[in-house]
């Protein structure tokens, strides 16, 4: 990140959670802990990179990792060993897995006794910790462990006691033999423990601290118990951000520092692949970056990075420039992520201003602000992106509702805006609050994604899409006739009413008038009756206005003019059996949306729109989705699966389900709908997904798609099949849909999965 100029005045904006302390390197008992995971190829090569910072193929006498945790994720058999009911012989296998020939304790002793003859002694002492199963009390025959004829029952903790007991003592047998590495202790394989399951972590800590070793865990974020780590007898904990591997912004590693620093833990940094992807790579910057400024490099830290190490070789020399900065910043030196510009920022009189200035054009795809919120109020609004070349004018890019915070932004706010890649010189980002509240909150941090694919991606078509889940049965109470709602029929039997249920999430209701429309009050009939869940709307948002009303919470180009005007207060007046909605002003309108939030069963019977407190007259067509609820059908998984709303369109393809991909498993087709913006053209649409069998995914066994002009005459194109076999590869494959130049602006995509298998989806490309 570069110096800030705040109109004149050069400073660096610091974000402010320096209060308490990260866990020391003297309360863990080391300083940068590496996790090495079960996998082939272990050996003394792979520790070397880890031990000290290689210049290419040579090593130098720069330190890096002096604690290493060994964990077993799984057993051959397909036992998970952070849940599953292991037993003795699972428990056998983890210790011959890490002591036998060519395990990985071997490597480790002897990359330290090589290193010793290429650049002498380490600088400290070499630790390690061993990982203990869930000690799952379901298992009443775990083994006999001390030769008595008895097998031990976990269920009791006597028999929890022989095992751990068993275990411990065999690892610290086999480390013996290597004088090399100092044993530290053990890590529990549960990233969770709930307050029911204390007791369990807690009699093993005892175990071990009554050995004279230590206990390190490291929950995963938001996990069960991860402010109680001291309650259960854990010494050293450090808090996942899983930042790389889910769709959130830089302000979830802020707010999980800020936790770590609360209750006096560390931060697991975290790369999904020592092979990353452009993506992977900026998050690994920036989280190095993060701990320069928050102080959370100078506590103790531990790093997961997958299965490999090898980026100091790696023929990318922006994979060889990552991993010498991730050794410095082992070593304890500062670390930027590499700039792309500077930025500014104005707190004006309705409005926060950022503009940010590129080094050189560009082509970004996102611009994301880190808003700090302490003593100050979440910021709600508007948020609007602006670009230009230099010297051009400032046009219109995109945009964003900001209704309520979301559920990640503990102290530190995300605000990001994405855009459609163009090149670029300077960008501006306007904040416009909604309320008057003060003080707002401060920009802390700038940061703009460009796209990492460069012109190429720029051709593409793609615009803001959303997911969708086809109903697999007929709805419970639906709009039989497609006019309830306005057949000026108040009341009366259920089957008059349309219903939704909150767990199909928010309803969006079109409505369309005849002519424009004047009015200044909204009435939708509705019930309540709290003994079958039957509520008003836990909230109602109203957009008018006389361009199409856009039910989406962001877009490209400029502001709706219907994001302009707009409601968010209703009442339900319960004797008069409506929820009532009054506008600010009087509006004349030819659009309406609600966008209503049900709590429990949402049920309307007819909408109406009054001035002065007399009827409209104009007739008016509505549509709306979800379609009403029918919560007797079970899902087993909810639609796409993970997905954040941009990552089908960012540019970036993987091969892997858990970087960048989306996907789901049920037999029912799932559907992605795509606004182009506006009509044009459209050769071919490309959708790329993962196949080849590895997990259980392959390719889509169809995917049917449609074009639309007007979102209401739709043309149906030739469907492609994916034609996948199930080899245990894991690849990506490329499905072209022809369109023949013809002129659309929606698009539909269907993806049947093949029968029992997952379909994983990474980028969708329209040109």
């Amino acid at each position: 990140m570069k110096a800030v100029k705040l109109f004149g005045l050069a400073l660096l904006v610091l974000p402010c959670i320096l209060v308490a302390d990260f866990i020391t390197p003297e309360e863990a008992g080391f300083r940068h802990c590496a996790l090495i995971y079960h996998h082939n190829g272990v050996n003394a090569d792979y520790f070397k990179p880890m031990l000290v910072k290689y210049d290419g193929e040579n090593p130098t006498s720069q330190p890096g990792f002096d604690m290493f945790l060994f964990l077993s994720y799984s057993i051959p058999n397909g036992k998970r060993t952070e849940m599953s009911p292991t037993d003795m012989a699972d428990w056998q296998w983890i210790i011959d897995d890490y002591f036998g020939e060519n395990g990985h304790t071997v490597g480790l002793a002897q990359a330290i006794r090589e290193l010793r003859g290429e650049v002498g002694e380490p600088s400290g002492k070499i630790r390690a910790a061993f990982c203990v199963p869930w000690i799952n009390p379901e298992v009443t025959e775990f083994g006999d462990v001390d030769g008595d004829g008895v097998s031990e029952d976990l269920s009791t903790s006597e028999g929890r006691e022989a095992a751990i007991r068993w275990y411990t003592a065999s690892i610290i047998k086999e480390l013996a033999k290597y004088p090399e590495i100092e044993l530290w202790g053990f890590y529990l394989m549960r990233e969770g423990v709930s307050d029911s399951e204390r007791y369990i972590a807690r009699e093993l800590s005892n175990i071990v601290h009554d050995l004279g070793y230590r206990m390190l865990w490291i929950p995963y974020y938001n996990a069960a118990g991860y402010e109680k780590w001291r309650e259960a007898g854990f010494d050293a904990a450090f808090f996942q951000s899983n930042w790389m591997f889910t769709p959130s912004q830089r302000n979830r590693l802020w707010n999980t520092a800020d936790r770590a620093q609360r209750y006096d833990a560390g931060i697991e940094l975290e790369l999904y692949s020592t092979t990353p992807t452009p993506r992977q790579r900026r998050i690994f910057w920036e989280t190095m970056e993060t701990g320069t400024l928050s102080g959370f490099q100078d506590g103790a830290c531990a790093y997961y990075f997958g299965d490999g190490f090898n980026m100091h070789v790696d023929k990318d020399p922006e994979n060889r420039a990552l991993y010498a900065a991730w050794m410095d910043f082992v070593a304890g030196k500062p670390i930027t992520a590499p700039p792309v510009g500077e930025w500014e920022v104005d707190y004006q009189g309705d409005c926060i201003e950022v503009v940010y200035h590129l080094d050189a054009p560009g082509f970004p795809v996102a611009v994301d602000l880190t808003l700090d919120t302490d003593n100050a109020s979440y910021f709600t609004g508007i948020a609007e992106l602006f670009g230009r070349r230099a010297g051009g004018d400032w046009r219109p890019l995109a945009w964003k509702v900001c209704d309520s915070p979301d559920e990640e932004d503990v102290r530190y706010q995300s605000v990001q805006v994405k855009l459609l890649p163009e090149e670029l010189d300077e960008l501006k980002f306007v904040l416009r609050p909604n309320r008057e509240a003060r003080p707002w909150p401060s920009v802390m941090e700038c940061n703009v994604q460009l796209d990492s694919a460069g012109t190429a991606f720029s051709k593409s078509l793609n615009r803001k899409y959303h997911s969708s889940v086809d109903e697999v049965a007929a709805p419970l109470y639906p709009d039989s006739t497609g006019f309830e709602l306005s057949d000026g029929v108040i009341g009366g039997s259920w089957e008059n009413y349309v219903g939704w249920f909150s767990n199909d999430g928010r309803v969006t209701l079109n409505i369309e008038f005849a002519g424009e429309c004047r009015f200044d009050e909204i009435r939708v009939y509705s019930l309540k009756d709290g003994n079958s869940s039957i509520y008003p709307p836990a909230a109602v948002e109203t957009r008018w206005g006389n361009d199409f009303p856009s039910s989406a919470y962001d877009g490209f180009g400029a502001l709706p003019e219907e994001l302009l005007t707009r409601e968010n207060g209703f009442r339900y007046l319960a004797d008069k059996g409506y929820v009532q909605i009054r506008l600010p002003h009087m509006a004349d309108s030819n659009f309406v949306t609600l966008l209503i939030d049900p709590h429990g069963w949402f049920f309307a019977s007819e909408i109406e729109f009054y001035l002065n407190g007399i009827k409209c007259e104009v007739p008016f067509s509505y549509d709306f989705e979800p379609v009403p609820s029918n919560p007797s059908v079970k899902r087993d998984a909810p639609g796409l699966y993970e997905d954040p709303g941009d990552w089908l369109t960012d540019g970036e393809y993987s091969s892997f389900y858990s970087d960048g991909a989306v996907g789901f498993v049920n037999e029912a087709p799932r559907k992605i709908a795509m606004d182009l913006g506006s009509v044009m053209p459209v050769n071919e649409i490309r959708c790329y997904t993962i196949g080849g069998g590895h997990a259980g995914i392959l390719a889509p066994a169809k995917i049917t798609a449609w074009i639309s002009a007007d979102r209401k005459n739709w043309v149906e194109l030739p469907a492609v099949a994916g034609g996948d076999e199930n080899t245990g590869a894991n690849l990506v494959k490329e499905l072209k849909i022809p369109c023949d130049g013809r002129e659309a602006r929606f698009i539909m995509l269907e993806f049947t999965a093949e029968s029992g298998a997952w379909c994983f989806v990474t980028e969708i490309a329209v040109y």
